[in-house]
């Protein structure tokens, strides 16, 4: 089974070392930022790094998305 690591403030900084470290590993990266082009250039920098991968996800809006985890989680714990 393929691990997979969620990094929150992919696209730069320490964030985006971490990303580049885990895939490195093998690992399946999910990039979680503000700022979608940042995201979209860190991909593509991974990309040329030789990171694989079977889908990308660039997920810009951080809010909306917590959101929808937690309610993921009441609808597992109901």
């Amino acid at each position: 089974m393929k691990k997979v690591c969620v990094v929150t403030g992919g696209g730069s900084g320490i964030g985006f070392a971490t990303a580049k470290e885990v895939a490195e590993k093998g690992y399946y990266v999910i990039l979680v930022g503000r700022n979608k082009k940042k995201l979209e250039g860190a991909v593509e920098i991974l990309r040329t790094l030789g990171a694989k991968q079977k889908h990308t996800v660039v997920m810009y809006q951080t809010e909306k998305i917590v959101l929808h985890l937690q309610s993921v989680h009441l609808n597992v714990e109901k």
